[in-house]
């Protein structure tokens, strides 16, 4: 499977640097493959952890920029959405995260992509409702891939518990972000 991500990275940069007038289109999805490699099922709970902490965290951050930023209505209740369920799914994974054993710190810390897809979205000007809503079904599809992963194959019954009952939530949002597009 990362395999597959590093190889469309690595397409979406070769598209990219031989079409100019696709470099965005192509960016958005190298962005994605990125961040679904970076899915692969965390090696630790800790790890697990941090990473769902961190999609959390870009996801609530990139929503408030669409608050003060989108033009279009439904981005700006899609973004309201992201803060109110993100900030509930944060709850979840600290509670899930002290009944593992051993209990566990919630501590997001944005990625260096996260940073700098939310630097995109603070100069995207005019475009800032279709990069938000292409960045919103990039983070999607990795928190869902990594939630189902840890789901499926994680060795924490406390954290498992909890990937299976946010993936719900994250399919919910994959398919409202989509719908942006």
């Amino acid at each position: 499977m990362k395999a597959f991500y590093l190889f469309a990275a690595g397409v979406g940069l070769a598209v990219s640097a031989c079409s100019p007038a696709a470099e965005e289109a192509d960016a958005s999805a190298t962005e994605g493959a990125t961040e679904a490699a970076a899915a692969a099922v965390p090696a630790t709970p800790e790890e697990f952890v941090n990473q769902i902490a961190s999609n959390d965290l870009f996801e609530v951050e990139a929503a408030k920029l669409a608050q003060e930023n989108a033009t279009s209505d439904e981005v700006k209740e899609f973004a309201e959405l992201m803060v109110k369920d993100h900030a509930a799914l944060i709850e979840k994974l600290e509670q899930a995260a002290g009944e593992a054993q051993p209990g566990l710190k919630v501590a997001p810390e944005l990625s260096k992509d996260q940073q700098w897809n939310l630097g995109r979205l603070q100069d995207a000007g005019a475009s800032f409702d279709m990069a938000f809503a292409r960045q919103q079904v990039n983070a999607q599809e990795s928190a869902l891939a990594a939630l189902r992963d840890y789901a499926n194959s994680g060795d924490n019954p406390a954290l498992r518990a909890f990937a299976t009952e946010a993936a719900g939530m994250v399919e919910g949002h994959l398919e409202k972000a989509r719908a942006l597009l």
